[in-house]
Formats: structure tokens, sequence, C-alpha cells
């Protein structure tokens, strides 16, 4: 991974990957165009399935935070994924930990 980071504080960190998996190269070649972005953005899914590969404290912290914002249909590739990279507990350890939180917060 390269990462690109800007002293002053302008802009945000930028992560560089390295493909190595079939599904990271789906995930390229579904990549997004946002108009105000200089770069394509990675699909939601393949980037939570990075995350759980990666596994670091970071990467756990962000995965709830992008469930959170998944449509339907994401949710349902996130599932698929997961399994496909043999982190599907770990998946699920993160929604268990999400419901908790929103039964907490209806409290």
């Amino acid at each position: 991974m390269i990462v690109i980071d800007d002293e002053q504080g302008d802009y945000p960190r930028i992560d560089i990957l390295m493909l190595r998996y079939k599904w990271e190269l789906e995930g390229m070649k579904n990549v997004k165009l946002v108009d105000r972005l200089p770069i394509p953005l990675f699909p939601l899914p393949y980037l939570v399935a990075m995350k759980l590969m990666a596994g670091g404290r970071k990467d756990d912290l962000d995965i709830p935070d992008l469930l959170r914002v998944a449509t339907e249909k994401e949710i349902v590739k996130i599932h698929e994924l997961a399994k496909k990279v043999g982190r599907d507990r770990n998946l699920q350890a993160l929604l268990n930990e999400i419901q908790e939180q929103g039964l907490r917060e209806k409290d």
C-alpha cells in the first residue's frame, strides 16, 4: 500500500492499494467516478472486504461507519465477499456491534 498524506492538512490521506486477489480486481473494474474527485472510488463492498482482510484497529473502527451507509444491495455483496475472504465471522461481530449500539441509543 502506498499512502499519500498532505502535511498541511488541506486534503484527506489517500491510500493507494496494490491488488493481489481476483475479487480485488473485480472491485477495481467497478470503481465509481465522482465529478469532484480526481480519482475513482473503490466500491463500498470491496472496500469493506479489504478492511476485513487488513484486520487492523483502524480498519475495524472504519467498517461500522461504512456498513451504516451501505445500501441493502451493498450489504448482500459485503456478506458474499466476507465469506469469500474467510472473514464472515468478523463481519457478523461488527454487525452485532452496530445493532447493540443502535439499541443503546434508543434507550
